[in-house]
Order: structure tokens, then C-alpha cells, then sequence
């Protein structure tokens, strides 16, 4: 950054200002859109947590995928205790573990449609904190970078330098003459196309004529 002032302790305050609001501004951007990234996913991860608390609100199981690994397990064991009971002719205990079978097997039925629900609502989750904890790194990485680069630390403004009344004006004479170029291109160019002769219109009758195949002159 290059600043000219007529006053010396001036330009130096211009230039240092400057430099440490543009340090500033380039590294606290990036903070900002990462912070904003940060809180989208978190809004994501809410908004999934809130679809399994109204499906488990809903169909009053906590885990149904748990629920129905643990009754495919448990029935055939039950199963093999009645087969045994009727085997020593315990009639009692075999009609007892037969309706506890048939009750296990009604709730597994009901539990298969709710099973890849469940796992879609699961996998949702597990993709909402993925992006939560990756935007999370993200941010800490623009924080250090943004502490790292802190414009009391990296900004450094040369001492001022007394400039030439040359030099000023080659610098301040360089945009005003190529300012000045183009416009008297421009000039030129639109003085070309005035000055450009036009075909001169022909004649009605002449026109008329041209439309019509002449056999001969009386």
C-alpha cells in the first residue's frame, strides 16, 4: 500500500491504517463465512434431532431397529422352551410361552416398516454432525490464521519517503494522457465515420423504370 499526502506523519498513519484494515478485512471475511457455515450445519443437526423425536413420539420406541434384533433373537429361543415343555407334558407352561410368542411376533411385524425409517433418520444424523464437525475444523483454522496474521504483528509501514516533483508528475500525468489517448481516438474514429460519403438515392422514375423490361423508345 502507497499513499501521498503533502504531510509526512500523515501519510504514514494513512498507510498503516490502511494496510492493517485491509489485513483485517481478507482474514476476518473468511472467519465470517465460516462461522455461517458453522451455524447452517448446526441448524442441520437440530432440524434431524427434531425428526427423531417426533418419530419416536409417534411410535412410542425409542431404537426399533434394537428392539426388533432382540425379538428375532428371543423367539427362537422361546420357541425351543415351549417344543421342551411339550415334551415333558407341562401343558400350562407351553400354552403360556405360545401366546408370548404370538405377542412377539405381532410387535416384530409391527416393527418392520418403522426399521428403514428409523435407519434413513440415523444416517441423516450421522451426515449433519459429519458437516457440523467439519465446518467446525474449518472455523478453528480461519481463527488461527486470523490470530496468526494479526496487523499489529505483520503490518509494517516503511518510513516515509520525500517524493520527487518529477516523479509526481509522471504518476499523476500517466492516467491523465492515456485518459487523454483514448478520447482522441475516439474523436477520430467518429470524425472518419461523418465524414464517410453515402450513395446518392436514385430517381423515382429511374426506380420505376429498373422494375420494368423495356422493349423500346417511341
Amino acid at each position: 500500500v502507497s499513499y501521498t499526502d503533502t504531510d509526512r506523519a500523515r501519510a504514514a498513519a494513512v498507510a498503516r491504517a490502511a494496510s492493517r484494515e485491509t489485513i483485517r478485512f481478507l482474514f476476518q471475511s473468511q472467519v465470517d463465512l465460516a462461522r455461517r457455515s458453522v451455524n447452517t450445519a448446526e441448524k442441520g443437526v437440530s432440524d434431524v434431532k427434531k425428526k427423531l423425536v417426533a418419530f419416536i413420539a409417534k411410535n412410542g420406541t425409542v431404537n426399533p431397529e434394537q428392539r426388533y434384533q432382540l425379538l428375532e433373537q428371543t423367539i427362537p429361543s422361546l420357541r425351543q422352551k415351549q417344543l421342551e415343555a411339550e415334551a415333558v407334558g407341562s401343558t400350562t407352561v407351553a400354552s403360556r410361552l405360545g401366546e408370548e410368542i404370538r405377542d412377539r411376533q405381532a410387535e416384530l411385524s409391527s416393527l418392520a416398516p418403522l426399521v428403514p425409517s428409523y435407519r434413513d433418520l440415523v444416517k441423516q444424523q450421522e451426515d449433519a454432525e459429519a458437516r457440523r464437525n467439519q465446518a467446525a475444523a474449518s472455523l478453528e483454522a480461519q481463527l488461527a490464521q486470523a490470530r496468526a496474521a494479526d496487523p499489529d504483528s505483520v503490518v509494517d509501514v516503511g518510513e516515509p519517503e520525500k517524493l520527487s516533483r518529477l516523479a509526481a508528475f509522471v504518476r499523476q500525468g500517466g492516467v491523465a494522457f492515456a485518459a487523454g489517448l483514448f478520447l482522441a481516438i475516439t474523436v477520430v474514429f467518429l470524425l472518419e465515420l461523418l465524414r464517410r460519403p453515402t450513395a446518392p438515392a436514385a430517381p423515382v422514375n429511374q426506380v420505376e423504370l429498373d422494375r420494368f423490361p423495356i422493349v423500346g423508345y417511341l
